[in-house]
């Protein structure tokens, strides 16, 4: 593996420093999508769905003695709930890709890096270490 040599190892610093200027730059609401975004792709909120997901049946599936079902199989409160959560996940993830895509810094490097790695591959069969 060959290693960067010193002016892409600078361009990298400034598009990483470009990147942490215009992140400071962000509204308060753009912080808040970035949260609920990083948020929606946590482990937290995966076991979260799964505890949610396996009281709710439990509570429906009229296994538990005394508990009587509030929303019984097939679940179609349950499934409404899941399609309203789909349309709100959905469009905060695409407003964080769309805001990654549109040149406000997001992901800028990365981008850099990837092309870089792509054109250095096609081009003689090597692979850059950016370490």
């Amino acid at each position: 593996m060959r290693v960067l040599s010193d002016s892409v190892k600078k361009n990298v610093e400034a598009i990483a420093q470009l990147e942490h200027q215009l992140h400071g730059r962000r509204s308060r609401v753009g912080k808040i999508g970035d949260w609920i975004a990083q948020y929606f792709g946590s482990l937290w909120f995966i076991a979260g769905h799964a505890v949610f997901f396996t009281v709710w049946v439990v509570a429906n599936a009229q296994v538990a003695p005394g508990v009587e079902a509030f929303d019984p199989y097939p679940f179609p409160f349950l499934g409404f709930i899941v399609g309203i959560e789909f349309i709100f996940l959905t469009r905060a993830m695409d407003l964080q890709a769309y805001r990654g895509a549109d040149g406000a810094g997001d992901g800028l490097g990365v981008r850099f890096l990837t092309r870089l790695k792509v054109t250095a591959k096609s081009r003689d069969g090597a692979e850059y270490d950016h370490g």
